[in-house]
């Protein structure tokens, strides 16, 4: 077993996805996103845990669908990011394995439309639009017509048309001027009687609104237990005080070696730490190559018996160390928490995003994804 896992509570999940089915309106299709290894998470665990409450799941590239449906998983997949038109063999097997793909442009339009025909079967695609955040997709002012074009092809099958919102998780005016367009869209396409089964606008940020359009909306970070935002986070608790999210992810590493260095020692590359008096250091096999920050030195704590301890020196690209002087006894094996739960302590994702000024969807998906994940 690996000194340093990712844990994933399946408990937490469950739970976070039953939180916002009750926050989304009854006839909403939840669109759980599962892509870049589900934020971190696991992707074929995460997937396994809430295959059965889904129709839908959403990823980032072929790539990812086919190693889905390798594993066994029988949902609906929707592949968000760009796919390379020149790659026959791949559309083909994504068409084969029945992934519904975003196209916008008549490029990839044409090239499922080739592909689909020579296999004499239909490729299912969702229609991407862009409402203003202005990277790919279709513009507002094309979309009607393009949809026109999509929906005339033959051997396509639009089962989805999408925007994506640029500013939900903050203050502001900018997402109600893309849902105004969404809506201008919707409004368009209804009084040409095209009919399309799935209209989805909003990310987790967007899905904590109230009024929605449309009839389906992709979750993402909020799935795993995490808020897009502070704004977000404090304007669901003020509107659905019953609201929760229960973060669904702990990672582990144990302490290798534990050492007793005098006053003065200097620790680590760059001697950016010196102990102030005799102290005890332990060192974790955890570094930056396994996605724990380099900003993390001589900032961040771990936990350690559930108390905090501190990193010192600089984190190395597979080592770091801590200071667990505070700590009557310590121990090579001991349970060391990087991010999660012990005790009655607490280190969150936000908590570390702010020590080197990201997000915690950063903190998260940056964890190495050859580090073992267990469902718990």
């Amino acid at each position: 077993m690996s000194l340093t896992i990712v844990e994933v509570s399946k408990t937490a999940l469950e739970h976070n996805l039953a939180q916002l089915k009750a926050l989304a309106p009854p006839a909403f299709t939840l669109m759980p996103v599962i892509k870049s290894n589900a934020y971190g998470h696991g992707m074929l665990g995460v997937a396994e845990a809430i295959r059965t409450d889904v129709a839908y799941m959403v990823v980032a590239s072929i790539e990812e669908g086919l190693e889905l449906r390798r594993n066994g998983i029988d949902r609906k997949l929707l592949i968000l990011g760009n796919v390379d038109c020149e790659d026959e063999g791949l559309l083909k097997e994504a068409i084969e394995k029945d992934l519904e793909l975003s196209v916008y442009n008549t490029e990839m339009l044409y090239a499922l439309q080739v592909a689909a025909d020579q296999m004499n079967c239909t490729a299912r695609i969702h229609i991407k639009v862009d409402t203003g955040m202005r990277r790919f997709g279709v513009l507002e002012t094309q979309a009607c017509e393009f949809v026109n074009i999509a929906d005339k092809t033959p051997a396509i099958a639009i089962q989805g048309i999408f925007s994506h919102l640029a500013a939900a998780d903050e203050a502001g005016s900018f997402t109600e001027r893309q849902e105004a367009e969404f809506r201008k869209l919707l409004n368009q396409l209804k009084a040409q009687d095209i009919s399309i089964p799935m209209e989805h606008l909003y990310n987790s940020a967007g899905s904590m609104r109230e009024n929605l359009l449309g009839n389906a909306c992709r979750i993402g970070i909020s799935l795993y237990g995490l808020y897009p935002s502070m704004f977000i986070q404090k304007q669901i608790e003020a509107r659905h005080p019953e609201f929760s999210l229960q973060a669904a992810l702990t990672w582990k590493t144990r302490i290798v070696q534990v050492k007793q260095v005098p006053e003065g020692s200097a620790v680590s590359y760059g001697f950016t730490y010196f102990a102030e008096h005799d102290e005890i250091l332990a060192v974790l096999p955890i570094g930056y190559d396994d996605g724990y920050d380099r900003g993390f030195s001589n900032s961040a704590d771990v936990l350690i018996q559930g108390k905090r301890c501190p990193v010192i020196g600089r984190v190395c690209m597979n080592q770091t160390v801590v200071n667990v002087s505070d700590i009557p006894e310590v121990h090579v094996g001991d349970e060391v928490v990087l991010l999660g739960k012990a005790g009655d302590e607490y280190i969150s994702a936000e908590e570390l995003a702010k020590k080197i000024d990201t997000i915690n969807y950063e903190i998260v998906t940056r964890i190495n994804p050859l580090l073992p994940r267990v469902l718990v």
